[in-house]
């Protein structure tokens, strides 16, 4: 008798990967691999994160500060969840930014746009 197959990793996008500081490469999440809640709260920080990139350095207040960095902190636990403390511990702010920036602008409309582009070529079960 014939054993039908539906093979998953035939659906799953190509996972982008953010190199840590000693060379590891660590997958980074897309949009849809967040729950309901999880993508509703990273749309919630995503929102915070642009209002923290026209802040300008005249009204900065350390208020402000902590709150950008709670806000960046947050944004990247989420989006690289398996990125060593230490090497987070080591990444200036600017640097924190330029990488939330590389994933809000590159990786997650690339990670939505693949999964749209996928969703037709789903596999049909085959006999193996």
């Amino acid at each position: 008798m014939a054993k039908k197959t539906f093979d998953l990793r035939a659906l799953a996008p190509e996972r982008p990967t953010v190199n840590d500081f000693q060379g590891n490469p660590h997958t980074v999440k897309l949009p849809d691999d967040f729950g309901l809640t999880d993508y509703a709260r990273l749309m919630d920080l995503h929102k915070k994160f642009a209002n923290i990139t026209q802040v300008s350095i005249e009204t900065l207040t350390v208020e402000s500060a902590e709150e950008a960095e709670d806000t960046l902190a947050e944004l990247l636990l989420m989006i690289v969840p398996t990125l060593p403390e230490g090497d987070k511990a080591q990444m200036s702010f600017r640097v924190k930014m330029q990488l939330i920036e590389w994933w809000m602008g590159e990786i997650a409309p690339q990670g939505k746009v693949e999964a749209a582009q996928e969703a037709p070529q789903t596999p049909t079960p085959s006999t193996s």
